[in-house]
């Protein structure tokens, strides 16, 4: 029982670990992007925005549909229409999610508070998140985030990236074509 406890105090040790040198790493991002040269403005949602012209293409949501989301300890369950598919992960995740979802206040915040209250406080916006393939049995998510005339897209793990997007209230997208071929049918 002891063993168990540490390994899951390492687990989350290593967790925090990781995003906050993702944090870290967000802000050296978001910095050298904005430098590239070859720009170009588009609209998005009725704005104006300087994008690199290699992530146009990204920034489009033609195949993905709208998901719900549900979760058991470790499991998230993506909804839409009639199709749901299931991503594995941890119960820690599977928890923090469910406390936006439950509403559910704690006494000391978590790594995607912190990583929210970040995003809040430098006037980010969060535009979405798109779950957009799978390889080898894992699913592999981007979060899509702008700060004034600036986009930036990261490569995120869906889990990571549904628990920031639901406190951020933004929409969650997954590729229609992953529903199809590796959802189950729920009607």
């Amino acid at each position: 029982m002891r063993t168990k406890k540490k390994r899951r105090n390492l687990a989350l040790l290593v967790i925090l670990i990781v995003l906050a040198i993702t944090i870290f790493f967000l802000g050296l991002i978001a910095g050298f992007y904005i430098k590239k040269e070859e720009e170009t403005k588009i609209i998005i949602e009725n704005k104006t925005t300087i994008v690199d012209i290699e992530k146009i293409e990204e920034l489009s949501k033609e195949g993905l549909v709208s998901v719900s989301i549900e979760i058991e300890p470790g499991t998230i369950y993506l909804a839409s229409e009639c199709l749901q598919l299931s991503i594995i992960t941890t119960i820690e995740q599977t928890t923090s999610i469910e406390q936006v979802i439950e509403n559910k206040t704690i006494a000391r915040p978590i790594v995607h508070d912190l990583l929210n209250y970040i995003i809040e406080n430098f006037d980010i916006e969060f535009l979405f998140v798109k779950i957009h393939s799978m390889r080898e049995g894992t699913y592999y998510a981007k979060i899509f985030l702008q700060q004034d005339n600036k986009i930036l897209i990261l490569d995120s793990r869906p889990s990571d990236a549904i628990a920031l997007a639901l406190r951020a209230r933004s929409e969650i997208y997954v590729k229609k074509e992953l529903l199809e071929r590796y959802g189950k049918n729920i009607c």
